[in-house]
């Protein structure tokens, strides 16, 4: 960005971040003397004090100038920036205000760097004035909207959760009071200290409106900040949230009848033509009768539709006719209901216009979708955006999207701002993708059985070439040294393209596998998708593949037998790459539908050779990567668990399951105990078995069946292990190398046929936990690509002279202990706060 020059005044500018820029342009017009950058996505007029510079995602620049106060809202929505504007602030000794919702307490806190000059502010619910996109959810803006839209506030469970509301122009003067005034306190809070119950909320706002109904539905977890915090409450105890409310003269909703006026029911008491009336009316209600059945039918239409992207198209487009045909008739349904004593038009009309604004809030989808694959990839991502806007203008009236998940929207809306380097705007990009057999599985995945090659010019797809591994691997020339456990354990003298994905870290397997590409067909590979066998059973949940020169339609209950059957045949998935091509440009809508699960549970993958795009799949856990943002000081203590199996000899994947308890000692020390189960199958197997843990830690001991091993460091130089007079050691070989900020153990272990066989180890953490103060405990679950998923129990022993602050929901929780039960289908991490008694 070009230095910002700015006009001098008296006084340094003030810097207000803010993405959203509904908190921001209100801090705007309360600072109209004071000349302010605002850095937000919002079109706003630099003009009088305002500067505005655009947003840019995902972490904002900071325009080059001198600043008095730099105020950052809801940072947590470009957390890597936060370093970056801290160091502004020391620099120019400027005061940094950082306001989030509560809900981020924990985030923030953990970003938190000793700054004397740096304070914090965590509000609550607010409502009033323009309202907020709720990636914060306000669980008081849902009950007004209810009200003003239904006439009815819908109270989760029986009402007792608490919530904590604050008035729009209550929170600005706090946030200016807390970055102007003489206060020299850390953090703030603007909430009411105590809270108020749903039901009590909900009564406030029927005041208001006694017609206002109350209901209670299906319970739901309603967040609510920890009492007794630490910091300032910058709301006085007795905040007169009920006149804050009554000020917005709440009404009952539009779709609720209104009442007959006095003279309309005279009229109808008195008149004696009233039966003749309404046999004459029944004729002109032919054409209200009309719209209210095509205004239903494109309802039920546009239901089908939003249950699926993939099979949505065809039912979208029969909606919107219903609805235009309805448009039309509700023409005359307008003027007919002029003359009668009551009017339900405008919520007739209400209902077309909704279904209209969401059937074509959907069509952007399929519109950006055509686009794209296409060749037009501009015009598809700007119609992708507008279907995105749509989606979030539809969460705070109903509480969730309207047609995709939560899971997939932040797919989209994470990445998009790079689809245009990804698609190739700026020029052909090239990309590898590997199709993985799970049944063989391998550290980074399964064993590639085919391979695509492609590039994206400006959206367009050229030149898409599928191969088989084998192939591509005759035009290797040299020697690539494959990893210890291939050479030693399967005798594989060199690596080769089949066996590339063999790190736990995806990035680095799809960085070995394009240089094998790049070496054998001289081509520059910018980026490698990795698509495993679950995924594709998946997507076969869904629609079918037919494979032609077998003959063979292959579905989500044949796809396993097929896949043993064909376990050495790289032509047979070579044919399902060959397919699955072809039923994405057909469909391209499968595929999408079922993206984020798949990214999730990591049956995809990605890495791309640009950092700036490739950091954004890596912040979102999309890339496989060891990596991580997690920041370390002496009050908190980031622990690590990975379970990586390769299956050496027969295919098929291991049931297991683990159990681990981790011990923090009165002195901080941490020490872990991990037990694994792996349950023996139809053939006897031998799996090379890696534990991931923190940098630094030390493995003390390995059982096996109950049965102790000597540990020996395993030689892992070829040249040594594998010469004539090489002894063997006695006792069992550990393989320990340091990955990315994390140590890896392995060893071997056979799996007889049918038997369980049982492993435990025992490690302990070269890092200390500061035991003085309270300090944060946070573990971070590691699940290995194409790995099965897996139940995992965990238990946490801590000083007694610590109680617990928040901790996992479903936790169970004992004097000095913690235990928790989870399904390991991802990666996730598990967040403790330790409390000084």
């Amino acid at each position: 960005m070009n230095p910002l020059v700015l006009e001098k005044l008296n006084n340094p500018p003030v810097l207000i971040i803010d993405e959203e820029g509904a908190i921001g342009k209100k801090l705007v017009e309360r600072l109209a003397e004071v000349q302010v950058v605002l850095v937000t996505l919002k079109e706003i007029k630099s003009e009088g004090n305002l500067i505005h510079v655009p947003f840019e995602k995902p972490n904002p620049l900071i325009p080059n100038n001198f600043y008095s106060h730099i105020i950052l809202i809801n940072p947590e929505d470009y957390l890597e920036s936060i370093p970056s504007f801290m160091e502004k602030a020391k620099s120019d000794r400027s005061s940094l205000v950082v306001c989030s919702y509560f809900i981020n307490m924990d985030v923030l806190l953990n970003k938190n760097q000793d700054y004397e000059k740096e304070k914090l502010i965590f509000y609550g619910d607010v409502f009033g004035g323009e309202p907020l996109k709720t990636k914060n959810p306000s669980i008081i803006n849902r009950f007004l909207n209810q009200a003003k839209i239904r006439g009815r506030i819908d109270i989760p469970g029986e009402g007792l959760a608490v919530s904590h509301p604050v008035f729009i122009d209550d929170l600005i003067d706090g946030i200016l009071e807390t970055a102007f005034g003489l206060s020299n306190d850390k953090i703030y809070y603007l909430f009411p200290k105590h809270g108020l119950t749903l039901l009590a909320l909900a009564n406030l706002i029927q005041r208001t409106d006694p017609t206002i109904t109350i209901d209670f539905v299906h319970d739901e977890k309603i967040e609510s900040p920890q009492n007794n915090l630490p910091g300032t409450y910058l709301l006085p105890d007795n905040y007169k949230l009920d006149k804050k409310i009554s000020a917005l003269g709440i009404k009952a909703g539009n779709f609720r009848k209104s009442e007959i006026p006095e003279e309309v029911k005279k009229k109808r008491e008195t008149s004696p033509f009233r039966i003749l009336t309404f046999s004459f009316l029944f004729f002109l209600f032919l054409p209200i009768i009309s719209t209210l059945i095509l205004a239903l039918l494109g309802e039920v239409f546009l239901g089908s539709a939003k249950t699926s992207l993939a099979n949505g198209r065809e039912t979208l487009s029969i909606a919107r006719n219903f609805f235009v045909l309805a448009s039309q008739t509700s023409k005359v349904l307008a003027f007919e209901t002029q003359i009668l004593p009551f009017s339900f038009s405008d919520e007739v009309q209400s209902l077309i216009d909704s279904g209209v604004k969401e059937s074509t809030g959907i069509d952007e989808f399929y519109k950006g979708e055509d686009k794209i694959f296409s060749g037009n990839a501009k015009d598809g991502i700007e119609h992708i955006n507008n279907f995105l806007l749509f989606e979030e203008s539809q969460k705070p009236v109903s509480g969730k999207y309207s047609v995709v998940d939560e899971k997939l929207f932040n797919v989209i809306s994470s990445t998009i701002n790079i689809w245009p380097q990804i698609l190739g705007l700026e020029g052909e990009k090239r990309y590898l993708i590997l199709l993985t057999n799970n049944e063989k599985l391998r550290p980074g995945g399964g064993e590639i059985e085919a391979f695509a090659t492609f590039g994206l010019d400006r959206g367009k797809l050229v030149d898409f070439k599928i191969q088989k591994p084998s192939e591509t691997d005759k035009n290797l020339k040299g020697h690539v040294e494959p990893p210890y456990a291939l050479r030693k354990y399967l005798g594989k003298t060199n690596l080769f393209f089949k066996d590339s994905n063999f790190s736990p870290d995806f990035t680095e397997s799809a960085s070995s596998s394009a240089f094998f590409i790049n070496t054998e067909q001289k081509d520059s590979i910018d980026g490698v998708i990795l698509l495993d066998s679950d995924f594709l059973n998946q997507l076969l949940q869904e629609s079918s593949l037919f494979l032609g020169k077998l003959n063979i339609e292959v579905n989500s209950n044949n796809l396993g037998g097929l896949i043993k059957e064909h376990e050495n045949d790289e032509d047979f998935f070579v044919q399902i790459l060959e397919a699955l091509k072809n039923k994405i440009a057909e469909n391209p809508g499968v595929f999408i539908s079922n993206i984020s699960n798949s990214l999730i549970k990591k049956n995809i993958l990605v890495a791309f050779g640009d950092p700036k795009v490739q950091n954004i799949f890596t912040l979102n856990d999309f890339s496989g990567s060891l990596s991580g943002d997690r920041v370390t000081d002496p009050t908190s203590f980031n622990d690590f668990l990975g379970i990586v199996d390769s299956n050496f000899g027969n295919p098929g994947l291991l049931q297991k399951r683990a159990d681990e308890k981790v011990s923090i000692g009165d002195d901080g020390s941490v020490t872990g105990d991990l037990t694994v189960q792996y349950q023996g199958g139809d053939e006897d197997r031998r799996v090379y078995l890696q534990f991931l843990l923190p940098q630094g830690s030390t493995l003390n001991k390995v059982k096996i069946d109950g049965e102790e091993k000597d540990l020996v460091s395993a030689e892992t130089n070829p040249d040594i292990y594998e010469s004539k007079d090489f002894q063997q050691p006695k006792g069992l070989e550990i393989e320990n190398r340091s990955d990315k900020g994390k140590m890896i153990f392995g060893f071997l272990i056979n799996v007889v046929k049918g038997k369980t066989v049982t492993v435990e180890i025992g490690y302990s953490s070269q890092a200390k936990i500061s035991t003085s103060a309270n300090f944060s405990y946070d573990l971070r679950i590691f699940k290995q690509a194409g790995a099965g998923d897996y139940p995992l129990n965990l238990s946490i022993v801590y000083p007694t002279s610590f109680s617990l602050g928040k901790f996992p929901k479903d936790s169970n929780l004992q004097d000095g202990k913690i235990s928790i039960s989870k399904n390991v289908d991802r990666d996730f991490d598990l967040n403790f706060n330790l409390l000084k008694k």
